[in-house]
């Protein structure tokens, strides 16, 4: 009997004592889901504020590019396209869509709008994502503005040199266009013959002297802080 009952009490005290420890777990996970509901909130509330702030960010990213964009294409042509721009999600991430508009209505820039407005809307976007993220104020162009009509190129290198002038921005400029090198600060003819590049001469500068000079065969160079242009002839 004595021996029984020695066994109840060491079961009883055992099981006493994995009562007290389910209890201490118990209250330790209590803990842990206010915890955890704490988090959840906080996590919440900070993805409401993020969302605020991305779409502050996004309104004042859609009129800044719009703005920059529109006044180009009213500088250049006599009935300007408008420009609009507006992020929309699409599998789960912000993608950015960009839309021509003529008289409110959304015109195809590939079918709809000829070459002359993709040239421009693309020069001035450059311009756009250098004023967001500005480096070093210099900016190359590769034979700009190919597509635009010639009786508009004019048009198009005085908008070069007011947006190098506002954005404190140095242009580098190849161009075969005679009416786009005739608005840059200054000019450098080359002439590449049998892997020859010649520099004619310098228009813009003190030094008009024909130079020549021996090095590989190049189909750019340019200069300007004070926008300038390079013309390439071949």
């Amino acid at each position: 009997m004595n021996q029984e009952l020695q066994t109840l009490r060491t079961t009883l005290t055992r099981k006493q004592g994995q009562e007290l420890k389910i209890e201490k777990d118990l209250i330790g996970i209590n803990m842990d889901i206010v915890r955890l509901k704490d988090e959840v909130d906080y996590t919440e509330k900070s993805r409401l504020i993020i969302q605020k702030v991305a779409k502050a960010t996004q309104a004042e990213l859609e009129y800044y590019i719009s703005e920059l964009v529109t006044l180009a294409f009213a500088s250049v042509f006599p009935d300007p396209y408008q420009f609009g721009v507006a992020f929309e999600e699409k599998r789960g991430k912000t993608e950015c869509r960009m839309r021509f508009l003529r008289n409110g209505h959304e015109v195809n820039p590939l079918s709809g709008s000829g070459g002359g407005p993709l040239d421009i809307a693309s020069t001035t976007l450059q311009f756009t994502i250098w004023s967001l993220n500005k480096t070093r104020a210099i900016i190359g162009l590769d034979e700009p503005f190919r597509f635009l009509s010639r009786d508009l190129q004019p048009k198009a290198g005085e908008m070069l040199k007011e947006v190098s002038k506002k954005l404190g921005l140095q242009i580098l400029m190849v161009t075969h266009s005679e009416d786009l090198a005739a608005c840059a600060d200054k000019t450098f003819n080359f002439d590449i013959r049998q892997g020859v590049t010649y520099v004619d001469g310098v228009c813009g500068s003190e030094d008009t002297k024909p130079r020549r000079r021996r090095r590989k065969a190049c189909s750019s160079a340019a200069i300007g802080r004070h926008r300038t242009s390079m013309r390439i002839r071949k």
